[in-house]
């Protein structure tokens, strides 16, 4: 089994790349402490643009209403539905 020429660790036959230190033939099989810091764009980042996503993506903010009844109100349907049945069982 081949090694990497930079750490030496077992690298795969045709291996695009060396597992243990990142190395590869694309990069020259470059020490894997150094990085290439020119070709990562990395975009400034702002609170209120992560703001604006979470808005967008309806995760910010107050939470949003349940759509439906409130649960009061069904709380006092079923109270009212079973004082009901409660009357109609005690006249027989």
């Amino acid at each position: 089994m081949p090694v990497c020429p930079h750490c030496g660790a077992a690298v795969r036959r045709g291996a695009a790349s060396c597992r243990a230190c990142g190395s590869d033939a694309a990069t020259g099989w470059s020490d894997s402490d150094t990085l290439d810091s020119e070709s990562t764009e990395v975009p400034e980042f702002d609170d209120d643009d992560y703001n604006d996503f979470l808005a967008r993506e309806g995760l910010g903010g107050r939470p949003r209403k349940r759509a439906g009844m409130p649960r009061w109100f069904i709380v006092i349907v079923v109270a009212l539905v079973l004082a009901g049945f409660v009357m109609i069982i005690l006249k027989h």
